[in-house]
């Protein structure tokens, strides 16, 4: 239940707009789970101008939301190390490490499908459109936070819900769609809820270990007889 605390928290930060707000939000949201902190680099990304280029990235990069974000992690990372060094409340590490990740990698496929299942749909589409208009900079900023959180999420065992901090970035995809008249946005969206209906739900957690169940339409219909 705390994960879904912290990515709430996280889409907040990305909808308010005062700075100080931001800070409190994202510092919160650490606090329900690390993971958030890591996160959290979707909101700079989100905030900013996707037409961005070489130019005006620093000044993007020093904007008031990054300037919000980074503040929150220097006020995470501090008040953790007080609480440590003074209270003792120190996080076990037995299950994490950089170590896991090449245990893991062969899991990449399926747990990347299980962090936004169909929903991957819109953000393959955002991408294609994203290096369709030459918009490189806003792209690799956005690929490159999908992959920290992807190896920070094979570096500990309960990969899927960590990967499920890549909520976020769904809002970012929506913001490169936006206005876009190419497609039938009334067909993408009905193939996204089929197919999120129709496909199992999986999750991995590591050691071998995988966790399914049928998919709602078909516990729907046995359940209906």
């Amino acid at each position: 239940m705390f994960d879904g605390a912290a990515i709430v928290l996280l889409l907040s930060a990305m909808y308010f707009k005062a700075p100080i707000l931001k800070t409190a939000l994202v510092f919160l949201a650490g606090f329900c789970d690390e993971r958030a902190i890591i996160a959290s680099l979707l909101i700079i990304i989100y905030d900013m101008n996707d037409n961005i280029d070489f130019k005006s990235l620093f000044r993007g990069l020093c904007g008031s939301t990054s300037l919000s974000v980074i503040a929150a992690w220097i006020l995470y990372a501090a008040c953790r190390i007080l609480l440590m060094n003074i209270y003792g409340l120190k996080t076990a590490t037995g299950d994490v490490g950089f170590h896991l990740i090449l245990n893991q990698i062969h899991y990449l496929p399926i747990s990347l499908w299980t962090a936004l299942e169909g929903l991957w749909l819109l953000v393959i589409l955002a991408i294609a459109i994203l290096f369709h208009k030459k918009k490189y900079i806003f792209l690799m900023m956005f690929l490159s936070s999908l992959a920290v959180i992807t190896l920070v999420a094979l570096a500990v065992l309960d990969v899927t819900r960590s990967l499920a901090y890549m909520l976020p970035g769904l809002f970012i995809s929506m913001k490169a769609l936006k206005g876009n008249t190419d497609y039938d946005w009334g067909i993408i969206l009905l193939s996204i809820l089929f197919i999120s209906l129709l496909c199992p739900n999986f999750y991995v957690c590591g050691n071998d270990c995988f966790i399914w169940s049928p998919s709602i339409f078909v516990r729907l219909l046995c359940n209906s007889y």
